[in-house]
């Protein structure tokens, strides 16, 4: 084949991809984040667990629910604390949690922050919820998780560390700020984002869950790289 009619071809399957990506970009662009996006699938429960990492929208979206009486018990960890918390400076993050639940109205006796060393990533919430769970008698039998829309790979992690426990696990994913997965390609912090989803879900894959499910969170500790928070 002569060159001329090779460049002929590449030049109109060029001009055949950007056009249909200018099309359908949008659909192309969600297909992207369709296995991190969280299937939101809510019922009553017997509690709500937080994931840390974000104080605008998850704990609003865990007291609405407790307003709706989907469950009666909100819990979550204890995070790290920065320099400005260690010189009070400014609150804690799980501080700042415990009073946006009681400023709408939630019931102190309802909340529960877990006990334990500061958590550095979703297994360790994953394992330190377990650990509480196992301590309940009668054990519960379902349980909310709420994370971001962008929480594919914090409900894989939840599922794999709960669920065999016998406890069904229901996930809501609440939008961060305006950018969610319809639109996430428009803001940078959304791009970064959905990279970070990735390359984390493909680190604790290969780190944590490759020989099996970790049991403790002294052996995830054991095996975790320095990294930003969950």
């Amino acid at each position: 084949m002569k060159i001329g009619k090779i460049v002929a071809i590449v030049g109109v399957l060029f001009f055949l991809s950007v056009t249909g990506l200018f099309f359908f970009k949008g659909k192309v662009l969600r297909s992207v984040v369709a296995p991190l996006t969280t299937q939101n699938s809510v019922d009553k429960a017997d509690f709500i667990f937080v994931l840390m990492g974000d104080l605008v929208y998850r704990p609003y979206a865990a007291a609405e629910l407790y307003r709706k009486n989907y469950a009666h018990k909100i819990i979550y960890c204890r995070t790290p604390s920065n320099l400005l918390e260690e010189r009070k400076i400014i609150p804690s993050e799980h501080s700042i949690v415990r009073k946006i639940l009681e400023d709408v109205g939630v019931a102190g006796e309802d909340i529960l922050l877990l006990p334990g060393a500061p958590i550095t990533s979703t297994v360790e919430e994953g394992l330190m919820l377990k650990d509480y769970l196992l301590t309940q008698e009668p054990r519960p039998k379902r349980g909310i998780i709420i994370t971001s829309w962008d929480g594919g790979r914090p409900s894989w992690i939840l599922k794999k560390i709960i669920e065999p426990l016998g406890i069904q696990l229901d996930f809501l994913g609440v939008d961060v700020g305006r950018y969610a997965q319809d639109n996430w390609w428009r803001s940078r912090e959304s791009i970064t984002r959905v990279a970070s989803e990735y390359v984390k879900g493909t680190y604790y894959h290969w780190i944590f869950f490759k020989n099996g499910t970790p049991r403790t969170v002294a052996q995830v500790r054991a095996v975790t790289l320095p990294h930003s928070g969950p």
